[in-house]
């Protein structure tokens, strides 16, 4: 087998490169070899989180800061007092940042790209298990099953640390694996 990053030949039972050291992804895996590069390792999958949650922030914070602006200007004129207004807005926020993550996190890994900004930065991408596109619904049920890895102390995300293809708890009850792309 060649590797696709160094070019170096290697026995065809090899499971990482003798010249690089890059991880090879099995034919029984049904990853093709030729368009990633092993698995996404729980700490670049963190890294893209972290990056995710900023861009994330940053943007819903934005909208409702202008959205803010423009219908607290209207509320004001029909009289409303500031404390209802202050728990408005703050029940919109967490509504709308919700709605927006959702729609990030579903939409972004199911589209061409197939990961958020954040994983693109870290050269990931979410397949499923046979190296394919994942569709909306399946990215919608990825999406969901993060609250049961998050559950109990975020067991279900450290699984990513601990297993073989570096599945966290909501990657192997949706089907999807992240990898690396080359």
């Amino acid at each position: 087998m060649v590797c696709s990053k160094c070019g170096a030949q290697n026995p065809d039972d090899a499971n990482f490169c003798i010249g690089c050291g890059a991880k090879f992804i099995s034919r029984s895996e049904n990853i093709s070899s030729a368009s990633y590069s092993g698995f996404g390792s729980f700490w670049e999958r963190f890294l893209a989180y972290l990056i995710d949650s900023a861009i994330l922030t940053l943007g819903s914070v934005v909208i409702v800061f202008f959205g803010a602006f423009f219908i607290g200007f209207i509320l004001a004129l029909i009289g409303m007092e500031v404390e209802k207004m202050e728990n408005f807005f703050v029940g919109v926020y967490y509504i709308l940042a919700f709605v927006l993550c959702w729609f990030y996190f579903t939409i972004m890994e199911s589209s061409k790209l197939q990961a958020t900004l954040g994983k693109k930065i870290c050269y990931l991408v979410v397949t499923d298990t046979s190296g394919n596109r994942i569709t909306f619904a399946k990215a919608n049920s990825r999406f969901w099953s993060k609250f049961i890895s998050g559950a109990i102390f975020c067991i279900g995300y450290i699984m990513a640390a601990f297993t073989e293809k570096h599945q966290a708890l909501h990657d192997i009850i949706a089907g999807t694996i992240v990898v690396k792309k080359n």
